[in-house]
């Protein structure tokens, strides 16, 4: 894989893709193997930043069950057995502890449930021939067991816990690589360290990217038939070089804080609510609830 800059301004793609992030490595990873001839940039490293600075877990969809959102639900226990297929160096099975409280929403009751959903949902997770990818059935444990795990915490009004299995990706910025490496190998082409500052456009149609290199500071064009932006959290600052007068804040972000310590849970993964707190949005109060998730790691 070689940063040529050379060839990029000679050629018109069938697509180009902005951002080196795992969306933009995927994305153009699968528009190679599907045989279109397609371009890669990024303007620092590859998997350096959003991609990098993340929770690594490759989860089976647990979340989507709030919405009863079965067919996103669906895909994610796909997708999680197919990275375990494709990467079994880098993604991993992992236990995941979840304490319940009293009889509604947190309670035994509702974790039984979803559990069950989830094993229905995912009937087929584990067509993997390596046993070490198989994740096996949920279960709700016992308050002694939970206390166990959790050793020192002390969780008023504890009942007991749910675990189920999701997987981690221990190395993310090797995964992210690791699909560009790919990508590149099936003909794309790929530069980092290639900043996006405009877009070339014909009446109402955008036929590439202009480009800075950052290293150089040389100006060229890219042309293309089609263009993906998938720079994550700077997806409206790069829409805004297409029309500064667009609608701000087009796209909601999540937010979260990724924070390195000691070990202190060390076979599980476990997530805890930190209770309810007022927020305000547009003057509205509304009840906000804070969750903390700990991932062992290393």
């Amino acid at each position: 894989m070689k940063r040529t800059l050379a060839q990029l301004s000679d050629n018109v793609y069938d697509l180009l893709v902005i951002g080196g992030g795992i969306y933009g490595a995927c994305t153009v990873w699968e528009a190679a193997l599907r045989g279109l001839s397609s371009v890669l940039v990024e303007k620092a490293d590859f998997g350096g930043a959003t991609s990098a600075n993340s929770l690594k877990i490759i989860h089976g969809g647990y979340r989507y069950l709030q919405r009863a959102d079965f067919k996103r639900m669906r895909e994610s226990i796909c997708e999680r057995r197919t990275l375990m297929k494709i990467a079994p160096h880098l993604v991993h099975p992992l236990p995941v502890l979840i304490p319940t409280f009293g009889h509604c929403m947190r309670g035994k009751e509702a974790m039984s449930l979803a559990i069950l959903i989830n094993a229905v949902v995912g009937f087929d997770r584990n067509r993997l021939e390596d046993k070490q990818k198989h994740t096996p059935a949920g279960r709700v444990i016992s308050r002694d067991e939970v206390e166990n795990i959790l050793q020192d915490l002390n969780l008023k009004g504890l009942t007991g816990g749910a675990v189920f299995y999701d997987a981690q990706v221990y190395n993310s910025e090797r995964l992210s690589l690791s699909f560009i490496r790919s990508a590149a190998k099936a003909g794309a082409d790929v530069a980092n360290y290639l900043e996006v500052t405009g877009f070339l456009r014909e009446n109402d149609f955008i036929k590439g990217v202009q480009v800075r290199d950052v290293m150089t500071d040389d100006r060229f064009s890219i042309r293309a038939k089609m263009v993906i932006n998938t720079s994550g959290p700077w997806i409206d600052s790069v829409l805004d070089l297409v029309k500064e007068d667009w609608p701000k804040c087009r796209v909601s972000l999540a937010k979260a804080i990724n924070v390195v310590t000691r070990p202190i849970f060390r076979e599980y993964a476990v997530g805890i609510s930190g209770g309810q707190r007022n927020e305000f949005v547009n003057s509205a109060k509304k009840r906000e609830s804070r969750y903390y998730f700990f991932t062992p790691w290393r």
